[in-house]
């Protein structure tokens, strides 16, 4: 446990020299443009989840870059640790970053509205407690699922080789979702879909499904990632 807590520090050092004012001033005026072009909170939301999933990719190209893969074991750190470490800091850093995105989001969508009653409507869609909460559920599993499933082959290539090919997941589970959206958009009966969904949305079995695919999706990962790193020689 006390390496496994090293280790932890250890990744959050190498995200720290990543999270500078520049860094944090540069994202949250991002986030002022997406909201204010798109005209939705969930696009800053979404950028968030995104970046978290970046910066988790971001420690492969770290460890890559100064070898650390070689110099773990000589810290005490068994491949069990990393891949153990790296999952747990992962997940803990999606947290984070989705609870902070979405609260700024939501005072930046506050604010506006504030100055510019124009953007009420987009409010008062955007602030409906139940309809936030399922958006953002269903927006966290879509994109948290995408990052965890990528893990795997960073473990196994190393993020050189690996950054290329990991791109077909998000693409695949992108295509998905957006092939259901047009289902939904696209026939006759949209008005009975939309509600069909939105009963679905509302739901407990939706928020099961939803945890039951972020477990899934965890344990496959995991395994993998440490059946794939054990094999490597550094």
């Amino acid at each position: 446990m006390r390496k496994l807590g090293a280790f932890l520090r250890l990744e959050l050092k190498t995200i720290a020299e990543q999270t500078t004012p520049l860094y944090i001033a540069l994202y949250l005026i991002a986030l002022l443009l997406f909201v204010l072009t798109t005209q939705s909170v969930w696009m800053g939301v979404v950028v968030g989840i995104l970046s978290a999933v970046t910066l988790v990719n971001y420690l492969f190209h770290v460890s890559e870059k100064n070898n650390m893969d070689a110099l773990y074991p000589l810290l005490g750190l068994s491949r069990k640790d990393v891949v153990c470490g790296r999952c747990i800091f992962g997940f803990l850093l999606t947290v984070v970053v989705v609870t902070i995105v979405s609260f700024a989001s939501f005072l930046l969508v506050a604010a506006l509205d504030a100055m510019l009653p124009g953007l009420r409507e987009m409010a008062e869609i955007d602030f409906s407690v139940p309809y936030a909460s399922q958006l953002l559920f269903l927006l966290t599993t879509v994109v948290v699922t995408m990052g965890v499933l990528q893990l795997p082959i960073y473990f196994k290539m190393g993020y050189s080789r690996a950054k290329n090919i990991a791109i077909i997941i998000p693409s695949i589970i992108v295509l998905i979702f957006a092939g259901f959206m047009g289902f939904v958009m696209g026939a006759n009966s949209v008005g009975d879909k939309l509600a069909a969904v939105n009963a679905f949305l509302d739901s407990p079995v939706f928020i099961v499904m939803c945890i039951a695919v972020l477990v899934f999706a965890a344990l496959v990962s995991y395994r993998l990632s440490l059946k794939f790193y054990q094999s490597r020689d550094f």
